[in-house]
């Protein structure tokens, strides 16, 4: 095995890649992914897209990309060969705040065992021929749709079946069919119309509230941030699923996926980040932009429309640091983990003008806001699925005996 450090930027999983013996590139690590280049990388290794293909993701638009081939991808002292690649800018400079040079996903999952230790920073990949199940946590099943892992649960006490999505930078997002299905929208007594991410395809908007639960393979957290998701293109419009659950969920443990026995582990962690959990508390959506942050959304009734934010307005200062000292990744975490009551200072330009602002945070969903729960009592639902149909209770004995 080999490990790797990574760094969480927006909630996405970024490690270094060397491409064909030159970088390192940072890529995000993505377990609804495929391998990618974006076109910076691309045209400085000299390597140009061959066809066409449509790229879609959270948001509705779509992206024209096509593909290449690279010699290596090495990731510490693991090397895939021959590679195929897109490549594609599925995220700009201007939603990361850094260029990413890529993506690296299925194909390096179906590999190794891999396991992502959110609270060390750490990356591990595992040859699957030496693999301990046995002290990797708790077995969830799943199955592949396409090539994203699916699970089944339960999202406030009702039946779903969630993708796991380490690209997304959400908690749990639900997709429109499922949230139409179940009157999700009419049975959140407090919430917040949002853009909630951004990604191939442009903004993904939510109405973002608590739910009173989210289970999996028998494992359940309590009161969770959740996006009922607002739009009818894009990924979320797909029947297929009912749920994403991202790393903003996923960092609660260390989550270790075992692709050839269709297993994740989960372990939970005793401290995870200081904005698990969270919610932005000004209610604006933030880009990097040429000199400043560029505001991208401002939600109705929000602490930042109350300052008179407004879409095109760019913050070149929060409380006099501006994006030499406050990268992008910490200007988001910073409105996400400052207490509600604290004032901001904002320097603000609109056009030619400059002006000071004072930005009040304010819990747009708050803690003790009654969370969403089952609307009736239920039967409960066939338990976690394994590969042969057995019960979650038997798995762990039947995985370590089929890695024996």
């Amino acid at each position: 095995e080999v490990t790797l450090p990574f760094r969480l930027l927006n909630n996405h999983i970024f490690i270094d890649v060397m491409v064909d013996g030159k970088g390192p590139f940072p890529f995000f690590v993505d377990t609804g992914g495929h391998d990618i280049l974006t076109p910076s990388p691309a045209s400085a290794l000299g390597l140009k897209p061959e066809g066409a293909t449509i790229s879609g993701g959270a948001g509705e638009k779509t992206q024209l990309s096509g593909y290449t081939k690279v010699h290596t991808l090495r990731m510490g002292a693991a090397t895939m060969s021959d590679q195929t690649v897109l490549i594609l800018d599925m995220s700009p400079i201007a939603v990361e705040g850094f260029q990413p040079g890529g993506m690296i996903g299925f194909e390096m999952l179906q590999r190794f065992v891999v396991r992502i230790d959110y609270g060390a920073s750490t990356l591990t990949l595992i040859d699957p021929a030496r693999f301990d199940p046995q002290v990797a946590g708790t077995p969830v099943p799943f199955k592949f749709y396409e090539h994203m892992p699916q699970v089944t649960g339960h999202f406030a006490g009702i039946p779903a079946r969630f993708n796991i999505d380490t690209g997304s930078r959400a908690g749990v997002t639900l997709a429109t069919p499922y949230v139409r299905a179940h009157r999700l929208r009419e049975r959140a007594q407090q919430s917040v119309i949002a853009t909630d991410g951004w990604g191939v395809g442009g903004p993904s908007r939510s109405q973002v509230m608590r739910a009173s639960s989210l289970e999996m393979g028998g494992i359940t957290v309590p009161d969770v941030v959740a996006g009922l998701n607002l739009q009818h293109k894009g990924v979320y419009s797909d029947a297929n699923f009912d749920g994403n659950v991202g790393s903003g969920f996923l960092k609660r443990f260390v989550v270790t996926f075992d692709y050839g026995h269709q297993v994740m582990y989960l372990k939970s962690l005793a401290h995870s980040g200081a904005d698990t959990g969270s919610f932005d508390r000004s209610g604006m959506w933030i880009n990097l932009g040429s000199d400043g942050y560029d505001v991208m959304d401002v939600a109705s009734d929000s602490p930042a429309a109350e300052a008179g934010l407004t879409v095109a307005d760019v913050i070149t200062h929060f409380d006099g640091r501006g994006t030499d000292e406050l990268s992008l990744a910490d200007a988001r975490k910073l409105l996400r983990v400052t207490p509600a009551g604290t004032q901001m200072t904002l320097t603000v330009r609109r056009g030619v003008t400059t002006r000071k602002v004072k930005l009040v945070l304010r819990d747009l969903i708050p803690a003790d806001a009654p969370p969403l729960g089952p609307r009736v009592s239920q039967a409960e639902a066939p338990g976690p699925f394994t590969a042969d149909g057995h019960d979650a209770a038997t798995l762990k004995t039947e995985v370590a005996a089929s890695h024996a």
